[in-house]
């Protein structure tokens, strides 16, 4: 092998390990958030794991590379105004992806992308309805009949008429109980 040959291998993979050594460098300093920096014509530049991840699990692995088109379609307004630009969410079954942009300047992107999911959706598998299994999510975090009824704005005496329904449906006497289920379906 040529000595120029070999120079070029070698110059390579220390700029590989410098690569990873700074990209690891820099998703420990966002603490595991999922953080895109792409350009205006698309191509990202820089993306945690967490961001490549998620990209290819709801845009399919084409998104390693290159912002999905929906999205740079969204973000393009948005250039230089970061701030004034509402997230935007899009959704796949009970999880949603939520993105924001975060920062826009010299033709350039960075986003925040964040997956929710649907924690009632579990609960209503349990055969409750939509504000029973509201109900049961707020008494599984600890919340007082009191507290669920301001929370979901309606009166204590409805949230009081859902928790009974709920013991019966789920058979069980008691929040704890309750409680115990909704933690044994997923919440």
């Amino acid at each position: 092998m040529s000595t120029l040959l070999m120079a070029k291998r070698q110059i390579a993979a220390r700029s590989k390990k410098a690569r990873q050594i700074r990209n690891g460098a820099l998703e420990r300093a966002v603490g595991g958030l999922a953080i895109v920096d792409a350009s205006a014509s698309g191509i990202i530049g820089f993306a945690t794991p967490k961001a490549e991840a998620l990209l290819a699990k709801y845009f399919g692995n084409s998104a390693r590379h290159r912002l999905p088109d929906l999205l740079l379609r969204w973000a393009l307004p948005a250039r230089g105004k970061a701030a004034a630009r509402p997230p935007w969410s899009f959704r796949r079954g009970a999880e949603q992806l939520c993105i924001r942009l975060t920062g826009s300047s010299d033709g350039a992107f960075q986003f925040q992308l964040e997956e929710k999911t649907d924690d009632t959706a579990c609960l209503r598998r349990l055969g409750l309805t939509c504000r029973e299994a509201e109900v049961l999510l707020w008494i599984t975090r600890g919340k007082t009949s009191r507290e669920i009824s301001v929370i979901l704005g309606c009166k204590t005496g409805t949230v009081s008429k859902h928790s009974e329904r709920i013991f019966d449906k789920l058979g069980v006497e008691t929040r704890t109980a309750a409680a115990a289920i909704a933690t044994e379906a997923g919440i």
